[in-house]
């Protein structure tokens, strides 16, 4: 890592989380969304994510039918539902309790870029019944 050039990082990022992830077919809104993801919580994770919130079978590729499915999509509900299946997937891991605010606080980032108000961005909901448990915490939204 020590010998890691900022051309050589860029070059990496992009064939290993940008492209693996096709963000390059996916409107402004979503490309951060899903890189974010395809970092964070690795390309194929990224892939699932987007494929259960289009409703494609999930296998973590990003292929034919998902990019046929992206093409037809509304951005803004496709990132709800993928920050949705981030934040259920969030739930499940064994650190959701120390780290629960953060990425819960995290995941309703991308709706506060879109909303009038902070009440309208409290909207997003996942099914999993711990992120309704988690502790309360005022959010400055810029």
């Amino acid at each position: 890592m020590q010998n890691l050039t900022d051309e050589r990082a860029i070059e990496l990022y992009f064939r290993d989380f940008w492209t693996r992830t096709g963000c390059d077919e996916l409107s402004l809104l979503l490309r951060d969304l899903v890189f974010d993801s395809a970092v964070n919580n690795d390309p194929g994770n990224a892939g699932r994510f987007l494929q259960r919130a289009l409703g494609v079978p999930d296998d973590g590729k990003v292929g034919a039918i998902t990019r046929a499915a992206i093409a037809t999509a509304d951005p803004l509900t496709l990132g709800e539902a993928f920050q949705r299946e981030r934040t259920t997937f969030y739930t499940k891991l064994s650190t959701w309790k120390g780290f629960d605010r953060g990425w819960a606080i995290g995941s309703l980032q991308f709706r506060s870029r879109l909303c009038a108000s902070p009440s309208e961005c409290f909207a997003i909901t996942t099914t999993d019944p711990r992120l309704s448990q988690a502790p309360r915490r005022e959010i400055t939204w810029l």
